[in-house]
């Protein structure tokens, strides 16, 4: 988990990097028009963690996000790094309990194995979820009492 997000967050910063240098100048102006069209723009504004954490989530490379991310937004390391590691948990823990409970790499491999690795990647989320539920409740009372 630890890797994976380090590597994201990596790859965000060199496109941060990259991009600083100027779209024009590297002849690729209007690097963030897919984003207006996609209606990302408005909502990485708006809600920002909630939409990093749906494309971390999204069936697209790895790389292509982070360097997508990293090069066309104004999104916050910060925020991209809390994305990456919420969403690298529940697949990290899975995948670490698949890869402890075989007792070989077919069996590990197996289609079995596969299954049980998604039931409780499943249960991760679903924890993650209620905690987020529980923290936005905090944060709301915190706000109206002050």
């Amino acid at each position: 988990m630890l890797g994976k997000t380090a590597g994201a967050c990596l790859a965000f910063l060199v496109a941060r990097a990259v991009a600083s240098l100027g779209w024009q100048r590297l002849g690729l102006a209007g690097s963030g028009a897919w984003l207006a069209r996609l209606g990302l723009e408005r909502e990485l504004k708006q809600r920002p963690l909630q939409t990093l954490c749906v494309i971390r989530a999204s069936p697209v490379p790895s790389a292509l996000k982070s360097y997508g991310l990293g090069a066309a937004t104004d999104v916050s390391l910060a925020s991209f790094a809390l994305a990456c590691v919420a969403i690298n948990t529940p697949y990290s823990i899975g995948w670490a309990f698949a890869g402890g409970s075989a007792s070989s790499l077919h069996e590990a491999s197996s289609v079995e194995a596969a299954q049980g690795v998604a039931a409780r990647v499943a249960v991760c989320v679903v924890m993650l979820l209620g905690m987020s539920v529980v923290a936005r409740r905090a944060r709301k009372r915190v706000k109206t009492h002050g």
